[in-house]
């Protein structure tokens, strides 16, 4: 069975025992990923004694598991909370609200960390809890306080890892990462002890490529070795096919799963003890090419983002390993997010004045630049006339 962060599992456990949903309302916890949403509340489902979807329950995009009048503790994801908002702008339902993972910063998170604390200000008597194992606590804190003393908040820090990890960046750069990934399972597989292996790459494509390799390799596998399961891990999966990946490994075997950033987040495999990260990621860009404006996907090195922290931090809660990465140590740095697409929903909630009445969290970064210039494009100016 897989093992979670107690930020995930525990804390909602905690509310639920200390009466925050004694009164018929509910405790949302959100999450970046469908698979975090789903695996989590399984664990806290069985944890509570529940069957899931009753006590415990989750939404996501297309898949609603939870029982309006019986549930007390829900997760789901960032976009499905925001898009609650448009039914009920003040989450009247919800006694507490639990912002997990909020380093992850995508576009529904900045937006929905933005509504509540607009929320707040008719709800006093909402609790926010924003947990993330990279943010800075502080900022977050001052964004919430809005300057003022922080008289009803408070930063707790909590010790998540229980195990070492070994960190190995390579020497030089590489031109082929996935080969070099390919090459670092291999070695692995033929020359460590037990234990499975977790491969982050940036895309299907890459993922298909990488799986393809190490199955071909394994046609020339030394007798004695282990035999290895590949396992792919990626938003393109059905629910069941991300489950899989947490089904225990047969004993005398290894298993090898190759994923996106998706398994980054309240996602701990159990029986992982080899990281192999590939250190890029496929972010949306968005510009003019010879006059027309375009949209591609487009990979952002490490020094451009701040993805390689979280693999590493999020190794090492069930055993200790390496964690190999095929790049040279870097600090990361946010990246630009356009947000146009989420603001004909944000001015049904907020209204069309949006920049003098509604904040995200991050003011002055690129991203809240980014929502002011989405506020101001022709979508906005049209949605405003409807």
């Amino acid at each position: 069975m897989s093992v979670y962060l107690a930020t995930s599992t525990e804390i909602p456990q905690y509310l639920l025992e200390a009466g925050w949903a004694s009164t018929g309302q509910q405790i949302a916890i959100t999450q970046p990923r469908r698979i975090s949403a789903i695996s989590v509340a399984s664990r806290v489902a069985t944890e509570v004694g529940s069957v899931l979807g009753d006590e415990v329950g989750y939404s996501i995009r297309f898949e609603e598991v939870s029982n309006p009048l019986r549930t007390r503790i829900k997760f789901l994801t960032d976009g499905m909370l925001f898009r609650e908002c448009m039914r009920d702008p003040l989450l009247s339902k919800y006694s507490v609200i639990m912002i997990d993972e909020a380093h992850e910063r995508g576009a529904y998170t900045d937006l929905l960390l933005g509504l509540i604390k607009k929320i707040r200000r008719k709800r006093p008597e909402l609790r926010v809890i924003v947990s993330s194992a990279t943010i800075d606590a502080k900022n977050m804190l001052d964004f919430f306080a809005n300057g003022e003393a922080h008289d009803e908040a408070t930063i707790l820090s909590l010790e998540g890892r229980t195990y070492p990890v070994e960190v190995s960046h390579l020497g030089k750069p590489c031109s082929d990462y996935v080969k070099a990934a390919v090459d670092t399972v291999w070695s692995i597989h033929l020359n460590e002890g037990q234990g499975d292996i977790l491969v982050f790459l940036t895309g299907r494509e890459e993922i298909d490529r990488c799986l393809q390799t190490i199955a071909d390799r394994l046609l020339d596998l030394p007798k004695g070795s282990l035999p290895l399961e590949l396992l792919p891990l990626h938003a393109g999966l059905t629910s069941e096919e991300q489950i899989a990946v947490f089904t225990p490994t047969a004993r005398g075997s290894r298993k090898c799963i190759v994923a996106t950033n998706i398994a980054e987040t309240s996602v701990t495999i159990e029986g992982v003890k080899y990281v192999v990260d590939c250190g890029f990621v496929k972010v949306s860009w968005r510009g003019k090419v010879s006059g027309c404006c375009v949209s591609i996907l487009t990979l952002l090195s490490p020094v451009r983002s701040g993805t390689p922290v979280q693999p590493n931090l999020k190794h090492g809660h069930t055993c200790d390993g390496p964690h190999l990465t095929s790049f040279r140590d870097a600090k990361g740095r946010a990246s630009r997010s356009c947000l146009a697409g989420q603001m004909l929903p944000l001015v049904y909630i907020v209204g069309p004045q949006i920049p003098a009445s509604y904040d995200v969290a991050g003011v002055g970064t690129d991203r809240h630049h980014s929502l002011y210039i989405a506020a101001q494009g022709p979508r906005h100016r049209q949605s405003c006339q409807l």
